[in-house]
């Protein structure tokens, strides 16, 4: 009787046993990986920032975040269609088409991508976009005024449309002293009666967002022209007097 109970009470320890021995090897694991971390963690740090970067280089060329456009044809037809902003150096104003020469700066630095590439090609600085300011004829006052303001200072542009004959429609915003935000330089040109609206439809745009535009440049002309602002100050007064005179001659008769 007294060999079989010390039988029964030698298994009831052996579980007990395994589970402090098993509970002794996770410690010591976790002690180790503990001490494993504390003694590089600079080496875990470093790896998970070249990690990172690794995936957002990745994410950035194909994106094209790294990419200077230098052509209309180099941005993809995605951008057009989503209307992208892009930033870029106006460098100087065609006296001829009254279109910006614009230096696209890339959002990611094409020398820190070039670290993680094999090949990597610098672009000739004369190799410029050229952008138009959507919906908007300058007048002389207006193309002083960009030359002034917007020449030499860096843009945002809006695409809105597919080019035509290389030149990208696009609505321009900058920071102009005397206004705190960023400035839409399309609606603000009209507003000061220095560019009038560009009547290049024969029906509605089909772009919402240029339509939109389209509207709000033509409300900021009717002002202008109201107030007699910039290029409209010669032709307030009595002339819009006599063509209001008209207008309501013409009701008259229809009545």
């Amino acid at each position: 009787m007294c060999k079989t109970k010390k039988l029964h009470i030698s298994k009831r320890e052996m579980p007990e046993d395994s589970e402090s021995s098993s509970t002794a090897t996770n410690t010591d694991f976790l002690s180790r990986f503990s001490n494993f971390v504390d003694q590089n963690l600079q080496l875990i740090q470093r790896s998970v920032y070249v990690a990172g970067a690794v995936v957002l280089i990745g994410v950035g060329r194909h994106l094209r975040l790294h990419h200077r456009f230098t052509s209309s044809s180099d941005i993809p037809p995605r951008f057009y269609q989503q209307n992208v902003k892009l930033l870029g150096t106006v460098r100087h104003r065609d006296k001829d088409t009254n279109v910006l020469s614009v230096s696209h700066i890339p959002p990611l630095p094409s020398r820190f991508v070039s670290l993680f590439t094999r090949s990597h090609k610098e672009k000739s600085n004369e190799d410029l976009l050229k952008v138009s300011i959507a919906g908007v004829q300058l007048t002389k006052s207006g193309e002083n005024w960009i030359d002034i303001n917007i020449v030499n200072r860096n843009v945002w542009f809006k695409l809105l449309e597919s080019p035509e004959n290389n030149f990208i429609p696009a609505i321009i915003t900058c920071r102009i002293k005397k206004y705190p935000v960023r400035t839409n330089v399309n609606h603000l040109l009209v507003q000061k009666g220095f560019g009038r609206v560009l009547d290049r439809y024969d029906e509605e745009p089909t772009s919402q967002i240029y339509a939109s535009l389209r509207s709000q440049l033509l409300s900021a002309e009717q002002k202008a022209v109201k107030k007699g602002k910039g290029d409209w100050e010669n032709k307030s007064g009595w002339k819009k007097l006599i063509g209001w005179k008209t207008v309501k001659r013409l009701f008259k008769k229809k009545d």
